[in-house]
């Protein structure tokens, strides 16, 4: 069995990353949640939990 190299190996974390956003946003707009109110509580949960931030 060949190793991967490291382009391939980027090639399948985009595509899983890309997996879990367009599956994260579907949800969203399944469900009529608004990303960007969310995105906004959870990072000042986050802030005040772990005194950081990004």
């Amino acid at each position: 069995m060949r190793s991967k190299t490291s382009n391939q190996v980027k090639e399948t974390i985009d595509e899983e990353l890309w997996d879990i956003i367009y599956y994260s946003l579907a949800l969203a707009n399944y469900y009529d949640i608004n990303i960007e109110e969310v995105i906004m509580k959870k990072e000042a949960i986050n802030n005040k939990k772990y005194d950081t931030k990004i």
